[in-house]
This record gives C-alpha cells, sequence and structure tokens, in this order.
C-alpha cells in the first residue's frame, strides 16, 4: 500500500484492482506462490473510511462501495450474546486451549456478564473496536492462568486437591 492512512488517495488506488477483480499472490510459507483471483469475491469495507464522510473518497471508490450504513455501538447485552451463543466463540477457545494443559475452565454468568460490562464500558470511552475488544479483556484475564498452567495443574492433580 502507498500510504498508511486510508483516507489517502494512494491507498484508494491500491485497492481499485482488488475491487475490480485480479490476481493477489499469497504465500504459503514455501516458494510456491499461490494466487487468488478477487472478480467474486465480495468486499466490505467495514471501518476502513469509516472517519471519512463519503465525498472525501476518490470517485472511483464511491462508485465500488455504493451503500453506506451506520452502525450502532454494541450493548452489554450484545456482548453477552456474543460470548454465549456464537459458535466456537472466545470464551468455548479459551476453555479448549487451557483444556490441553489439563484444567477445566469455566465462566459464570457473573464472569460473563463482568466482561460484557467491561467491554461495553472500555468501548464507550476508548477507540470502539467492537466484539474485538472481548478478546483483548479475555486474553488479560487469562494471561496468569495460561502462563501459569503446567504449574496449576501439577499442583491441583494432586490427590484431594480438585477444584482450585
Amino acid at each position: 500500500m502507498s500510504t498508511s492512512k486510508a483516507s489517502d488517495e494512494g491507498v484508494q488506488n491500491d485497492f481499485l484492482p482488488l475491487f475490480d477483480g485480479t490476481e493477489v499472490p499469497i504465500s504459503d510459507g514455501k516458494k510456491t506462490q499461490l494466487y487468488i483471483n478477487t472478480r467474486n469475491i465480495l468486499f466490505v469495507a467495514v471501518g476502513a473510511f469509516t472517519k471519512n464522510k463519503p465525498t472525501d473518497l476518490i470517485v472511483e471508490i464511491q462508485g465500488r462501495l455504493p451503500n453506506q450504513v451506520e452502525v450502532k455501538p454494541l450493548t452489554k447485552m450484545d456482548y453477552i450474546r456474543i460470548l454465549k451463543e456464537t459458535k466456537d466463540n472466545i470464551l468455548s477457545q479459551a476453555i479448549k486451549s487451557i483444556k490441553t494443559e489439563g484444567i477445566t475452565l469455566v465462566f459464570t454468568d457473573s464472569a460473563i456478564n463482568e466482561i460484557a460490562t467491561v467491554a461495553e464500558e472500555v468501548n464507550r470511552h476508548d477507540e470502539d473496536t467492537g466484539a474485538r475488544r472481548l478478546v483483548a479483556i479475555i486474553d488479560t484475564v487469562l494471561e496468569e492462568i495460561n502462563f501459569s498452567a503446567p504449574e496449576i495443574y501439577e499442583e491441583y492433580s494432586k490427590p484431594g486437591k480438585n477444584v482450585m
């Protein structure tokens, strides 16, 4: 990309071939280079140009992204639903990950409620990253547990110490 700001014309011009359909090289980690054709890919530019008015964008981008929708911030209930109802949600992933260390992790409704409250508050007062905020919060909450998992397992797997 030409520059670092999405609002810069160079960046916008760099997007045009992707929108129109081009062969994009993809590295598979080896010397083999794969290509993906973008002709039949639907592009959704979520957040990329949110600090711009539509008229600030170059005419070519305006024509290729004709629909603009304003989204509302997620609510605490939205975060709870994301944490509890979505398939392979971040909590399920964390539980499966720590289980590889022999530890069974449980998130109570109270804990989920608190995580959702924090996500809503931080997004309201800081940059609103939406549901991505949940990843940062869960990572912070589990940082010490993940780091200490082998020692925790060793200590609590001794006879008579099943619960932490």
